[in-house]
């Protein structure tokens, strides 16, 4: 673009000496017409001269105007120029020369001399010029180099045409724009070099100096550092001190880091461009401020910000005041639109802050449990009861009427509360009062005291709340200390139920098909007319629907189960149950049914003899004695008071006692009484019998065994199905005094019985070892002894 446009110039100063009178050569003035071409006659050839006139009025001879130097090596780049005029070539280089005038066509020769156009250096013909025209003159050379002082200027020879006055002499153009001169001028930095190349170097430091500020002052708000230089570490305090003065400036500092970066950028391209070309300059002074200026110091400060910004804080106070005039009204400006610098969390990002926190802070076990804490307080005023209630059907109750003997006392304690609710003896669903379990202390159970006696002697707090009540004002409510457990309720609107349960479940297809079709459209409109207004007439009901209790709001601030050493189960979700330590177990004192550890064996004895008559499978031939001992041993069991299961006890006039067998419900026992008495009852009817010591119940168990084994049904026998095997009794067995009874099962028969196989087929399997052996020596002898005879 640059050559392009010096050739325009030249062009124009041609055209602009073709008009004005040449101080040195003489331009010539044409005056009449064109006539026919002239011919002429030298050394007998005969010349014709094309631009010969009939009348002249002076001699023509080419003109020069101008001059334009471009190196060949370099297409297109033009030589330097002095402030004269003088074009600059590099010596001994190929140079083409563009000559600009007017009727250069008559030129034969162009010569170059740095004295006079008797000494010629340079010559070139006509014959070697690249393009030849009326105005521009085009060819290739090279200068030798001369003396700086001097410079090479150009010589015209004419072309002999035969015509008058000629002279076979060269002749000197004086137009200093014509001149060229070898003699490199060096180039011109705005600096020194090494001190340019020094202060790019510097440049570059500030611009990633500047970069990393940004990123790593800018990037922590006041309020961050003012929480560091408290609670950090003692190299966070000290920095934090530092830089928080300086931080507080907020736009004013941003103002001061950005303009100094983009000055010190603007400054490393435009002296890259003053060492090199442009686009040298453009590649490496690019490549140098982002690698170097922008993405090392970035990195570098996400992780160390805080101490680059104290060690240079120095730097920074003084780039603030040096920028002092544009940047602290840039940020007050800033500080007036926008507002200060403070950055606010609500409560849910403060919240999500620390849930993430812990996915950070991977090795750091403490920080992670102390955030758990802290999210589940936070949580607990966006929550309601029913978030974390015991559902009622799960929640172990007592009835007024229950009774408050050994038995209930165990189950109470087997459970593990402290604090039981008691309902109403008609209506399970509604809470009369608390049973707190330090209140049986004093309780004998002896005096057979009820459930709702009790309560009524200490009458505990009831207290009832909605579900829609939230954890921190039923925690607020806890913390007064006159209650720690809350009844959850729901208002249910019974026959408003009653009427819509049908209208849901109404069935539009049958419908049509009992009674035809229908215009569902108009019945939709009729029914949008109905005013449910009426409907708030009904009679709503309050129904509990769970418990809370300040355990299960403190769990859910911890995030995580309390388990006391009552405790049953480990959670409310899973229903875990938690295994309990039987050598500290303090429930064995009241158990009312127990295995017997010390029977002899004169009774198993007897046990398994008096089976043996009842049944062939319980005979030597199908059980091993052995094996069949222990399973008695085993299985003894003993019942120590006069009591039954809580379930069984519905009210005061109850009979106390203990069922073995329950009438029409599957059962897999097999019983044998041994020691006391037991009373077999049958539903409706009145009859009752007591039995005594060897009677025998679980007949139908027994023919189902014999049935397995007679026809070797091994598939029956199997651990899988075996524990399927259930009759149906038609009586049941109950214990209201002293009894010692045996208690088998199929699965203990079972096992007996795969016992007593594996051990005679082992048996089997040892002695035909043993009858092979035997036979082997015998044939060994015989052989020996034949050997002997025929020897």
């Amino acid at each position: 673009m640059r050559s392009f446009l010096i050739s325009w110039v030249i062009f124009i100063l041609s055209n602009f000496c073709y008009s004005k009178d040449d101080s040195v050569n003489s331009t010539a003035i044409i005056q009449g017409s064109h006539s026919t071409n002239r011919t002429f006659v030298k050394n007998d050839t005969e010349i014709v001269d094309p631009y010969a006139y009939e009348w002249e009025s002076d001699k023509v001879v080419p003109v020069v105007c101008g001059m334009r130097a471009e190196s060949v090596v370099r297409k297109g780049h033009v030589a330097g120029f002095l402030k004269s005029g003088v074009s600059v070539v590099e010596a001994n280089v190929p140079i083409k020369l563009s000559v600009f005038g007017r009727w250069l066509e008559r030129v034969e020769m162009i010569s170059f001399t740095i004295d006079n156009c008797y000494h010629l250096l340079n010559n070139i013909s006509h014959t070697e010029f690249l393009f030849q025209s009326e105005m521009r003159i085009e060819f290739i050379t090279k200068f030798e180099k001369i003396a700086e002082s001097k410079t090479y200027r150009m010589c015209i020879s004419e072309k002999d045409f035969g015509q008058d006055g000629y002279e076979d002499m060269a002749f000197m153009i004086d137009e200093q724009r014509t001149w060229i001169s070898t003699d490199v001028v060096a180039s011109e930095y705005l600096l020194p070099l090494h001190i340019q190349i020094l202060l790019i170097c510097l440049l570059f430091i500030l611009s990633a100096l500047f970069s990393g500020l940004n990123l790593g002052l800018m990037a922590l708000s006041p309020q961050e550092l003012t929480l560091l230089k408290k609670s950090g570490s003692e190299k966070e305090k000290e920095y934090a001190t530092i830089i928080l003065p300086v931080r507080q400036a907020g736009n004013y500092l941003l103002c001061t880091i950005l303009i100094m970066n983009v000055i010190v950028n603007s400054a490393i391209s435009i002296l890259f461009e003053d060492i090199t070309s442009g686009y040298i300059a453009f590649i490496v002074s690019s490549i140098g401020i982002v690698v170097l200026g922008e993405i090392f110091p970035q990195s570098l400060c996400i992780k160390k910000g805080l101490a680059v910004g104290a060690h240079t804080i120095w730097l920074t106070r003084f780039f603030m005041f040096l920028t002092f005039p544009l940047s602290f009204p840039i940020g007050k400006t800033l500080d007036w639109l926008l507002g200060e610098d403070i950055v606010v969390y609500d409560k849910n990002q403060v919240l999500h802050l620390m849930k993430l926190t812990p996915s950070w802070e991977t090795g750091n076990t403490e920080l992670a449990a102390d955030l758990k804490i802290a999210v589940g307080a936070m949580e607990i005023s966006d929550k309601t009861v029913k978030d974390i209630m015991t559902n009622i059907e799960d929640v172990f109750m007592l009835s007024e009427n229950t009774i408050l003997n050994p038995t209930t006392i165990t189950e109470i304690l087997k459970k593990g509360y402290s604090r039981i609710p008691v309902y109403s003896a008609d209506n399970n669903k509604k809470i009369t009062s608390l049973l707190f379990v330090k209140d049986l202390a004093l309780v004998d159970p002896e005096d057979k005291f009820t459930v709702k006696t009790i309560c009524q002697y200490y009458q505990h707090h009831v207290r009832f709340v909605s579900e829609n009540t939230g954890l921190q004002e039923m925690l607020d409510e806890f913390k007064k200390g006159e209650y720690h457990l809350a009844f959850v309720t729901t208002t249910i609107n019974q026959e408003m139920e009653n009427f819509v349960e049908p209208i849901k479940q109404f069935d539009r297809t049958s419908f049509e098909e009992e009674y035809g079709p229908c215009d569902w459209e108009s019945d939709q409109e009729n029914l949008s007319m109905i005013d449910f207004k009426v409907f708030e007439e009904f009679e709503e009901e309050i129904v509990v629907i769970g418990i809370v209790t300040l355990e299960d709001i403190l769990e859910e601030i911890l995030q995580a189960e309390i388990v006391d050493e009552s405790d049953v189960i480990l959670d409310n979700v899973y229903k875990r149950k938690r295994k309990i330590d039987k050598a500290n177990n303090c429930y064995k004192m009241v158990e009312y049914d127990e295995i017997c550890k010390n029977v002899s064996n004169s009774l198993t004895l007897a046990c398994s003899q008096f089976l043996g008559t009842r049944s062939f499978i319980f005979r030597d031939a199908y059980l091993d004695i052995n094996a069949f001992h222990r399973i008695i041993s085993s299985n003894v069991r003993i019942v120590n008071f006069h009591k039954a299961p809580l379930e069984e006890i519905s009210s005061l006039e109850s009979e106390i006692c203990m069922c073995i067998i329950k009438e029409r419900v599957p059962c897999d026992k097999m019983i044998l009484i041994l020691e006391g008495s037991c009373i077999v009852s049958f539903s409706g009817t009145q009859l009752e019998f007591t039995v005594g010591p060897f009677e025998f119940f679980g007949c139908s168990m027994v023919k189902i065994l014999e049935e397995c084994i007679s026809t070797n049904n091994t598939e029956k026998l199997t651990a899988k199905n075996i524990i399927n095997l259930r009759y149906i009794p038609d009586f049941s067995l109950k214990v209201t005094h002293y009894c010692r009874y045996l208690q088998l099962t199929p699965l203990n028969y079972t096992n007996v019985y795969r016992i007593t196989k594996a051990i005679r087929m082992g048996r089997e399997i040892n002695s035909k070892k043993l009858s092979i052996h035997s036979t082997d020596s015998v044939s060994f002898e015989k052989r020996l002894s034949f050997k002997h005879s025929i020897s």
